[in-house]
């Protein structure tokens, strides 16, 4: 994994997390609070569409993904919010080693959440089994979800308020190398 100097900050910042706060991987609704998620870069085999979630709370377009919520193994609940949000079954096998490929610090504002918080997400790219297709799941949480190709996430990256997408434009491109 190629890893930009913000990301190594956002991982150095985490690692001190864990030793700091022994329920670090826990959500908690406290001003200030660093909480963990994983998401998921699910692409089309031949990665020329990822899938991508029109997100009711914070009103963008997302990936799939979710709060770690207690538990430590991240690419666990990568596999849990797939199938809780686009009804995507994998496998899940403890001895396949599954590093995150992307990481990134989301910083809210109160209006988004009530209160102010940081989310590190921890992405992990998964290629979408050629026999199922996503759908969505959770459509209180979610308007729509749709695979979209490099050039429609380039256009959403235009008017996106962070830079989580030219993150994921930028990994995306080295894919398809």
């Amino acid at each position: 994994i190629v890893q930009s100097n913000q990301q190594k900050e956002i991982a150095s910042e985490i690692l001190q997390k864990i030793r700091d706060e022994k329920d670090f991987f826990v959500r908690k609704k406290i001003d200030g609070k660093v909480d963990i998620a994983s998401g998921v870069l699910l692409f089309r085999p031949d990665y020329k569409k990822v899938l991508m979630m029109d997100h009711v709370k914070i009103k963008t377009w997302t990936f799939p993904g979710g709060h770690a919520d207690g538990e430590i193994d991240l690419y666990k609940v990568a596999l849990q919010e797939l199938r809780e949000e686009v009804d995507i079954d994998i496998t899940y096998d403890i001895n396949h080693q599954n590093l995150p490929s992307l990481l990134y610090k989301f910083d809210y504002t109160a209006k988004t959440f009530g209160y102010i918080k940081s989310i590190v997400t921890l992405y992990f790219v998964i290629t979408c089994p050629e026999d199922q297709e996503p759908q969505n799941a959770e459509p209180d949480k979610c308007k729509q979800v749709k695979w979209m190709s490099i050039e429609e996430v380039k256009e959403i990256a235009k008017t996106d308020t962070t830079d989580v997408l030219d993150k994921v434009i930028d990994l995306w491109e080295d894919l398809l190398k």
